[in-house]
């Protein structure tokens, strides 16, 4: 009885001790005692993973990601080192990551963002940004940001694309410089 007793003890002068401590910092007890959360997310989910299928049920796109943060007052979950596949059977097969993304709940748009990487599986072409929207719906990529497409003897720099995901094709937008490097030296 007297282990009960202390116990008891400790935590009275714990609760005295802590009131005491707070009067003199004068903060209000309620805001002491309130419980709401300060995240903005409301879920967690860690190896993340999102199915899109066609109205003939064949997988159009996959979104992973190691970390999806549901954020319900900006209808959003932000995404933490994202991958997107998007493809028709075999065919028309894009790849995009980077390190930050945003999948909005209203539309089918997903923003990526920082050392963003897309890829066309088929013609290997790869385009590096700082941001791309991909609206899955209308299977569309497109950026206003500057672009650096990758090929075998060099370069090309642009000021923005638009990607057709459904017939591979990409158009570089504004200010397209490209440069040739010669390899045989």
């Amino acid at each position: 009885m007297s282990i009960k007793i202390s116990h008891a003890l400790i935590l009275l002068f714990s609760t005295i001790f802590m009131l005491i401590y707070l009067s003199d910092k004068e903060i209000p007890l309620e805001n002491v005692f309130k419980t709401e959360n300060k995240f903005a997310a409301k879920t967690y989910l860690y190896d993340f993973s999102s199915y899109r299928y066609n109205e003939l049920g064949k997988l159009q796109e996959i979104v992973n990601a190691e970390i999806a943060l549901d954020i319900p007052k900006s209808k959003e979950i932000q995404l933490m080192n994202p991958h997107i596949y998007t493809h028709d059977g075999n065919k028309n097969t894009w790849i995009a990551s980077a390190d930050l993304g945003v999948m909005r709940k209203d539309s089918s748009l997903v923003t990526l963002k920082k050392n963003v990487q897309v890829i066309n599986k088929n013609t290997q072409s790869k385009v590096e940004t700082s941001e791309v929207n991909f609206d899955l719906i209308e299977r569309i990529a497109e950026t206003n940001k500057e672009v650096v497409m990758s090929h075998n003897d060099g370069y090309t720099v642009a000021g923005g694309m638009k990607a057709d995901l459904t017939t591979s094709t990409l158009e570089l937008r504004t200010q397209v410089k490209t440069i040739y490097s010669n390899t045989n030296e």
